[in-house]
């Protein structure tokens, strides 16, 4: 980090031991996206780290002492777990963890995050979510897909503010009742699940799924639409090129 920033002592503790984890300075940045290396600081406070495709295998515990931070990325890396004192970082609102390959569980103190209202942890081998995640209230979205859930708790439907919750690819075989309570849910993706196949549903799970339906929930339950777009678009380049090619040619 460069010498001539002014930060908080506490938080320029955090950042010399993320960088000698690193073994380089973590570079000043205005803003942190979703696969930023850097950081960004306001009037002495980290508002936001990336940390993105840096292969970190562990976050310091005093990684809680950046209690002001809006945007925390650790997308792409190795950690196999998280400190409790992640819980400490109550001003965040968005957190990236995806592409963890080897992050198997969550802390339950993830649930003190009351600000939060952007979760993105697809692409990892979590195998449960914590029950403490009914506590933040704030959460909007939450993308979960490509684990390797087999259920949800039921304190999901305490998430009074979600709208979005995406768990496709993972194990689940039922959905919790508490879904229900969801009020400003709007989509709910369950692509790639046993519970997609209706030998798998039981008469709970097929009233829920109705009832949610009927709610205006958009359900996305199975099909590979994403195979059609990325199949359109090649269609698409090699017409370009084919005229492209007929254009050279009468040139």
């Amino acid at each position: 980090m460069d010498e001539n920033i002014t930060i908080k002592p506490d938080q320029a503790q955090v950042i010399m031991e993320l960088e000698g984890y690193l073994h380089r300075s973590i570079p000043l940045k205005r803003k942190i996206s979703w696969n930023t290396f850097g950081i960004k600081i306001e009037n002495g406070n980290v508002l936001g780290l990336g940390l993105h495709n840096r292969r970190l295998r562990r976050l310091p515990e005093s990684i809680g002492a950046l209690n002001s931070l809006v945007m925390l990325n650790l997308a792409a890396n190795n950690f196999k777990n998280l400190p409790a004192s992640i819980g400490n970082l109550t001003n965040l609102k968005i957190l990236y963890l995806h592409f963890n390959s080897e992050l198997t569980t969550l802390p339950e103190t993830i649930g003190n995050l009351k600000s939060l209202e952007e979760f993105y942890a697809f692409d990892c081998k979590l195998n449960s979510i914590p029950d403490s995640i009914g506590n933040l209230i704030s959460l909007k979205k939450i993308k979960l897909d490509y684990n390797k859930i087999e259920f949800l708790p039921e304190s999901i439907g305490d998430l009074k503010s979600l709208r979005v919750l995406e768990i496709g690819a993972n194990k689940l075989k039922n959905l919790p009742e508490s879904l229900m309570n969801l009020k400003h849910l709007e989509t709910l993706q369950i692509l790639n699940n046993p519970i997609n196949k209706k030998k798998n549903q039981d008469e709970n799970t097929k009233i829920l799924l109705t009832q949610l339906r009927d709610k205006g929930v958009k359900k996305r339950t199975g099909g590979k639409g994403w195979l059609y777009v990325f199949a359109l678009g090649n269609v698409i380049i090699l017409i370009m090129m084919l005229i492209m090619i007929i254009i050279v040619s009468y040139s």
